[in-house]
């Protein structure tokens, strides 16, 4: 079986170690790399990912092969490539560094090259991109620290049961002899004691332990080839979430009345809770006025409708932990910048394969040709106003880019590079070598201890897709901690009120089950709660996005000090002892606070509830099953919409073609068949006339925890007959006889579609999401909206901006409908550029951070259908304002 593609780590959001930076030391003894091949991931032809070793073992992997190269000049052998006391084996990967001295010059930094040289009966290998890991070769160790200097452990196990392994593991940070800082936690090169506390470098808690254990020392050595390094951290051990004699309390911040009184129960609503996340004590006032501003901006501001319109269907609640350190991890490595006096900082975007428009060209695609920059490359960058060598990164950064002569940079570099790199090199812009210098003096910020623990980024990684997501500390204990943290957990009392429980019996009731129970074992639970958990991390720096698990996002804050918002990243300082950075927050408050963050937040609660996203990241297509987008009603493949032989709409096939909905209700009940062709559907009752005699009503099959997806099963049209004083149960009656209404369980939908007016062309019977004039539109175009053709560069190039009908191939009558909010289907989704489908030309989930930015029709219809489908009838009067017949 061939392959598609090929990476060190799996892809984006998989939460992989194996694309990490690695760290070698010539010393005395050289060193040796492990085995790259056994970091390699390949895509099959059905799309899955498999480790390639693993793969090359079954019978369909026989005919797949690989081979390393590096990125510097090298003289290839059989075995290996060879250069400047390097060694890189062909087909393990592995590379071997040889003993000081090392020679002058000789690459410190450069990438290694995984290149596909056999793929069966498959794409030819030339086509599939190499995948590539980086590899730093140092002299010596200078120093090493470990971050944080204080390591909380939250057990998982009680004590004395059996030894404790713990997902706990301490960050060991090295500098070296260039002034390259370096993660290597994960090192052979690094050893642990006491050792009855460690397995390598994660905390493993001895059965003889107590229950607490207050801080103690350990320390970490290197090798002898690393010098015999050494340094000193403290650990202590805290009782298990079940034991904790003093757990926060949750607090309600507004959502459904109902509550109160218990007519309704919080498992029958979504439940969204802000977990605070690196707020101290000090943050405590700022961390609810925040909360509390974002529930008030969702709740009132149109930009965020339909969230509007279901405030009373759901419940916000938020929680925050007592004696947290401020901030969260930036594991990440991160450049330096001054902004007005102020020093910040913000992560490195990872080295991209260059084009061949060297002209285009910027310090990502330079990094891959000559690696990162160190100190000692500024002293070859000389100012051509003073004639001297620039000696530093903040003198390099204060002189414009014209200024600077990078001549001997560039000659040292041609004897370095692959020889059809060189000629390249004379052709770079002197902005792009100005932002390459720049980086050289990156380095760290220092970890913080906290609970629930955040981190942006992770060990630098050549291939990270998104370097700079927030997410769940991968050092710092496991999900099971913190699923043991909200059992432990209960509300609040509010006034006089009893403090709100779930619908069990003690001990059970406690809210915080909420956001630990999984739904699909507790049927009683409506949603996956555990989906509309929010970190909310105080920092400045960090991409959120909203895996499974939860959601995780930033605050963003106006800066009290004048930084220009282009330049936003991490307020930071120096550590006067060390190569490294601290955290120098602002507490943040009310007054700071700006859109930026609730809008983030309508974006990320949006992606819970079955919506993804629809800008593009990678200039490639999309490559996946349709199956692999059911999780997302607004995303779906050109191939399941576009005719195979003329490449035209199908609009039966496009996912979100929905029928818009004058009324509706959710089935409460089983439907019962009365005679051949009458049936009783039981809904919620309703204190004002909803579904009249005479009303043509369609059912729709909804399933729960599933959004709306591709031909959801629908009945033919039926007319109410008959409706209960109590306005509880419904009459039904078929056109014919012997209709089975079964497969309409409860949480299935009964509703009147709109019916579309007799002069509408094409004709129809009932108005969809796709207006008929946009099925006039893409039958001109004879495809997308945005042009029957997908220029991958041109959807890249646009990124998240709004794009409109091709109008260029409409007639005059048509040309006033070429709007961004249009629905039909658009090129460019879920990150990628083509071979997939969004609704429409812009919306929240496009491009959230513009003041104009709304939830399209799509997106929006989606939200009520999960939350609130009787809430339908407020988004189609809004729809009816602009739908293009």
């Amino acid at each position: 079986m061939p392959i598609t593609a090929i990476r060190f780590g799996l892809p984006v959001d998989t939460g992989s170690f194996d694309a990490a930076d690695i760290h070698l030391v010539r010393g005395t003894a050289g060193e040796s790399s492990p085995d790259l091949i056994e970091k390699l991931w390949v895509q099959i032809a059905n799309g899955s990912w498999s480790m390639l070793k693993s793969f090359q073992e079954t019978p369909e992997g026989t005919d797949v092969e690989v081979t390393f190269q590096p990125m510097f000049k090298a003289t290839e052998s059989t075995a290996e490539w060879s250069n400047f006391g390097i060694h890189i084996k062909k087909k393990t990967g592995q590379i071997r560094v040889e003993k000081n001295p090392a020679p002058d010059p000789a690459p410190r930094n450069f990438l290694v090259e995984a290149i596909v040289t056999k793929n069966g009966a498959g794409a030819a290998p030339a086509s599939i991109t190499p995948a590539f890991i980086r590899i730093h070769v140092h002299s010596s160790v200078k120093s090493i620290w470990v971050t944080p200097s204080l390591l909380s452990v939250r057990r998982a196990e009680p004590a004395g049961a059996a030894r404790e392994l713990t997902m706990y593991q301490p960050t060991v940070r090295a500098e070296f002899d260039d002034r390259c800082v370096g993660d290597v936690t994960d090192s052979k090169s690094i050893s642990v004691t006491p050792s009855d506390w460690f397995v390598a470098t994660w905390v493993s808690i001895p059965p003889t332990a107590p229950e607490t254990v207050p801080p103690f020392e350990y320390t970490v050595t290197t090798s002898a080839n690393w010098g015999h390094r050494s340094t000193t951290g403290k650990v202590e051990i805290l009782p298990q979430w079940a034991r904790e004699p003093n757990p926060p309390l949750v607090e309600f911040i507004d959502g459904n009345p109902k509550l109160f009184d218990g007519t309704v129960k919080p498992e029958k609503v979504p439940n969204v809770l802000f977990v605070a996340c690196g707020w101290s004590d000090n943050d405590a006032q700022g961390f609810k006025d925040i909360t509390q501003d974002i529930v008030q901006a969702v709740r009132t501001k149109p930009m965020f409708q339909p969230f509007g319109y279901l405030a009373t269907s759901m419940a916000f609640w938020r929680v925050m932990l007592p004696k947290q350190d401020a901030g969260i991890s930036v594991t990440s490595e991160v450049c330096q910048f001054d902004s007005e006096g102020y020093l910040y900082a913000k992560n490195i975007a990872p080295p991209v394969r260059p084009s061949n428009e060297v002209s285009k060209w910027d310090h990502w695609d330079l990094q891959y040709l000559v690696g990162l920059p160190l100190h000692d490359d500024l002293l070859l960058i000389k100012d051509t106003e003073t004639g001297y060598f620039i000696s530093s990164a903040d003198t390099l950064r204060d002189r414009p880019a014209e200024k600077l002569d990078f001549s001997k940079l560039i000659a040292r570099w041609k004897l370095l590079v692959r020889p059809n790199a060189a000629q390249n090199l004379n052709l770079l812009t002197a902005k792009t070598l100005h932002a390459w210098a720049s980086l050289s003096d990156r380095t760290f910020i220092d970890e913080v201890n906290n609970f629930p623990a955040l981190q942006v980024g992770d060990a630098p990684a050549a291939m990270a897709e998104s370097p700079d997501n927030l997410e769940m500390h991968g050092r710092r204990g496991s999900t099971r901690i913190i699923d043991q943290f909200f059992d432990r957990i209960s509300a609040a009392p509010i006034g006089n009120n009893a403090p709100i429980v779930l619908g069990t019996p003690a001990p059970n009731n406690n809210i915080g089950r909420l956001w630990s129970a999984d739904p699909t074992t507790n049927p009683d639970f409506a949603f996956d709660n555990r989906r509309f958990i929010f970190y909310l991390g105080n920092s400045e720096i960090g991409r959120a996005n909203a895996p499974s698990s939860g959601m995780v996002s930033r605050v963003t804050l106006g800066n009290p000090r004048g930084m220009d918002l282009y330049f936003r990243g991490q307020p930071v300082k120096r550590d006067p002892n060390r190569n490294a950075l601290v955290a120098d927050l602002p507490s943040p408050s009310r007054a700071l606070v700006l859109d930026e963050t609730w809008t983030t937040f309508g974006h990320e609660l949006a992606h819970t509830f079955g919506v993804g996203d629809e800008y593009v990241e990678f200039a490639r297509d999309y490559s996946a099953a349709e199956s692999s987008l059911d999780e997302f009603a607004n995303c779906t493949l050109a191939a399941t919409v576009l005719d195979p032989t003329t490449g035209a709409v199908r609009f039966d096939r496009i996912k979100w073609n929905w029928h818009r909905i004058q009324r509706s209700s959710v089935i409460t009940g089983p439907i019962t068949k009365l005679d051949i062709d009458r049936f009783t559907v039981p809904i919620p009752t309703t204190s004002v006339p909803w579904f009249s005699v005479g009303d043509a009503v369609v059912l729709r099959k909804r399933e729960r925890l599933k959004p709306l997806g591709l031909a959801p099963k629908v009945s033919p049209e039926l007319k109410v007959v008959d409706v209960s004083p109590n306005r509880d149960l419904l009459t039904i009656r078929a056109a014919v006889a012997g209709l089975d209404l079964s497969a309409f369980t409860p949480g299935s939908l009964i509703f009147t579609p709109v019916p579309a007016p007799a002069t509408v062309q094409p004709p129809r019977p009932y108005l969809t999401l796709v207006s008929p004039a946009a099925e006039r539109m893409m039958t001109v175009i004879g495809g997308a909206l945005n042009g029957k053709a997908c220029d991958v560069n041109a959807q890249l190039d646009a990124g998240s901006g709004a794009q409109v009908a091709d109008a260029a191939t409409l007639p005059d009558n048509l040309k006033p409908f070429a709007k961004p909010e249009l629905v039909g289907v658009y090129h460019g989704a879920a990150r990628y550029a083509c071979s997939i489908f969004r609704p429409t030309g812009n919306c929240m989930m496009r491009e959230h951070e513009l003041d104009s930015a709304r939830f399209c029709r799509v997106c929006a219809y989606t939200l009520i259908e999960q939350i609130d489908p009787q809430k339908h009838w407020w988004l189609d009067r809004d729809y009816q304002k602009d739908y293009p017949l």
